[in-house]
């Protein structure tokens, strides 16, 4: 009978640890970018109800936005929309930053976005 000596071929304590930080920092990144892609994705289609409508007004575009923001429980982006009125149209502008901490540096997202409505 020969005796022969076994390896264990797992994962050890340093790369079990890596692999660990790793998917750590990816969700700590994702937590905070998820989010603001989707209020982007909320911002474009606030923008694109409107250019299918018909307005009489600056202020009614301004109700409009603010009962979209209001049903999206984003009031606080209120203040970012900027409507005026150009000719026989209205132009509809949204611009604001948000700040990612990605533990070794800041990164801003900055979103300007803009709108004809007729």
């Amino acid at each position: 009978m020969t005796n022969r000596k076994s390896t264990q071929a797992g994962a050890s304590t340093i790369k079990t640890l890596i692999v660990l930080a790793v998917i750590g920092y990816a969700v700590y990144v994702g937590y905070q970018y998820v989010p603001q892609q989707a209020e982007s994705k909320t911002i474009d289609a606030i923008l694109n109800s409107l250019k299918g409508s018909r307005v009489s007004s600056v202020q009614d575009i301004k109700d409009r936005i603010a009962a979209q923001l209001n049903v999206n429980n984003m009031d606080n982006l209120a203040n970012q929309f900027t409507v005026r009125r150009q000719g026989d149209s209205f132009v509809v502008e949204m611009r604001y930053e948000h700040d990612l901490n990605l533990l070794f540096e800041h990164k801003t997202l900055v979103y300007d976005k803009k709108v004809t409505v007729p």
